[in-house]
């Protein structure tokens, strides 16, 4: 319940602009990079060096969607052959230096 004499915080005046007390070096720059296929190269957001990323494929929707269509084919026989296929996996882009995971090409 709300005492008399006690501060609202909803009818403060707002900060004057440009009365923050942080300094232009505590505000990261992010850049958008387009992730594709192969590495990039780019700034790491973490550690900050700049970086050439390193990929890793793992199987996501395409390739699931390959081996049920497969398996529906009755093509039972070859239901696995999606998950050894790159062009079908999912393509994951990490930092070399400090191993972060910076984001995914996804296939679908």
């Amino acid at each position: 319940m709300h005492e008399p004499g006690s501060a609202n915080v909803l009818n403060q005046d707002p900060p004057a602009y440009g009365s923050d007390s942080r300094s232009p070096d505590d505000y990261q720059n992010v850049q958008s990079y387009q992730l594709g296929v192969g590495p990039v190269t780019m700034k790491c957001p973490r550690c900050r060096k700049l970086i050439t990323t390193s990929v890793a494929h793992k199987a996501g929707l395409a390739a699931w969607l390959a081996c049920l269509g497969l398996t529906l084919m009755v093509c039972w026989p070859c239901y696995l052959i999606p998950f050894c296929l790159d062009d079908l996996l999912d393509v994951i882009h990490s930092c070399p230096a400090c191993g972060v995971v910076i984001g995914t090409y996804p296939r679908l």
